[in-house]
């Protein structure tokens, strides 16, 4: 088991007090509360050309070249989300976390072409660059300079945005997207996608975040978790987040823990409330 494996396991066991595996998610009741329930799964086909090589591998490991096999990435899983919550994608890379947080895109998007209530999709990846201006101005209108972008966002409004980012220093307000270091782009990039999921007009949004807090110093990546923690709760924002750093369980206090592992490994965990 590689080092990666065996620390998400010791974080699971010692958490285990908080959740409980299960094959599907449902939150507490409530009529008030909007919710879509996403049925997950991605399998992939390959049929290996036969090569000397290739038939040398095949013997060695007792495979068959013969006929089109089909590789399971995400099993059969569901997935509730809901506003003011955390799913929490963590395992080893090459596991299938970004995969799952594009069947998570995906599903949402084929529900609303069923003309079901659904919300907004968010993704960090996605999101234009910031203009050559300073953050509390760049920050204004995080959509970028778009048809149907809202009117720009007020100054207390950016600095919430910046505050939760870890970049509430004055100084670093003032500062340009190609002034900062790596580790600040990468947390404005986090107070852009924040802002535009808070902004949309849907009643409520999803954040898909790949690779949360990967160019972060372990101490910045706890801070930053636990200040989106602190927002998702008062927000109409269900964060979705991966990461191999599953230290970060503790401080993002997901509701939802997705476990997924090569060989088409794929467990969700639920907060016990």
């Amino acid at each position: 088991m590689s080092p990666e494996a065996c620390g998400l396991r010791l974080v699971l066991k010692q958490t285990s007090h908080l959740f409980a595996q299960t094959p599907s998610l449902t939150p507490q009741a409530s009529s008030q509360i909007p919710m879509i329930t996403l049925p997950l799964q991605h399998d992939v086909q390959s049929r290996a050309t036969p090569t000397e090589r290739s038939m040398q591998i095949a013997v060695m490991f007792g495979l068959s070249l013969d006929g089109t096999q089909t590789h399971t990435i995400i099993p059969p899983i569901e997935l509730t989300l809901a506003p003011g919550t955390i799913v929490f994608v963590t395992g080893v890379s090459g596991g299938g976390k970004s995969t799952l947080l594009r069947l998570i895109h995906q599903g949402i998007d084929e529900l609303a072409d069923t003309n079901q209530p659904t919300p907004a999709v968010v993704c960090s990846d996605h999101l234009t660059d910031m203009p050559g201006e300073a953050l509390v101005d760049a920050l204004a209108m995080p959509e970028g300079q778009l048809d149907a972008a809202p009117s720009p966002a007020t100054l207390e409004q950016v600095c919430h945005w910046l505050s939760l980012a870890g970049l509430n220093d004055a100084a670093v307000m003032l500062r340009k997207p190609d002034q900062l270091s790596e580790g600040q782009r990468h947390r404005l990039k986090l107070a852009q996608a924040m802002a535009v999921a808070q902004r949309r007009p849907e009643p409520w949004s999803v954040l898909l975040i790949d690779e949360f807090g990967s160019t972060l110093d372990r101490t910045t990546a706890f801070a930053l978790a636990r200040s989106l923690r602190r927002w998702v709760v008062k927000s109409n924002v269900c964060l979705v987040c991966a990461t191999t750093h599953d230290d970060l369980l503790e401080p993002l206090a997901p509701d939802v823990l997705v476990e997924v592992g090569p060989g088409g490994k794929c467990d969700v965990h639920r907060r016990i409330l």
